[in-house]
């Protein structure tokens, strides 16, 4: 009798412990996708940076020129950004919210941010932010 209680509570427990994980189970099923193309939306410095580091900035941002900048992710790890002057094609991958873009030393980190599905920001080396909306 002792041995059929004891079979008895460890398959209670099993039991609980599926339903537990599965109905309280906090992370996120959707899966986030950069393909496609994006529009720069603003850029800026969370700390305080150095007067070249405030021209970059707002050269890169358009100085009010809108839809100066576009990003276009695809799917085989692509990334052209485009501007109204020139355009850039370079190699990407996303690993764990961080954004590698391939420059001459090989890939270089970016933190990414996703703010909505279709608005994200990442952050480059100088730590400066670009916000790009999803088009």
């Amino acid at each position: 009798m002792k041995r059929k209680t004891i079979v008895g509570i460890i398959i209670a427990a099993a039991l609980l412990m599926v339903v537990f994980f599965k109905f309280f189970n906090t992370k996120e099923s959707h899966s986030f996708s950069l393909i496609g193309k994006w529009k720069l939306e603003t850029v800026y410095a969370p700390v305080p940076v150095s007067d070249s580091i405030q021209k970059l900035i707002g050269t890169v941002a358009g100085n009010g020129e809108p839809n100066k900048f576009w990003y276009k992710f695809s799917a085989d790890s692509i990334l052209n950004r485009l501007s109204s002057k020139d355009s850039t094609i370079e190699k990407y991958y996303l690993r764990d919210s961080v954004l590698y873009l391939k420059e001459i030393n090989g890939f270089v980190p970016h933190p990414l941010k996703t703010m909505t599905d279709s608005l994200v920001e990442f952050m480059n080396k100088d730590n400066i932010v670009f916000v790009l909306k999803k088009k």
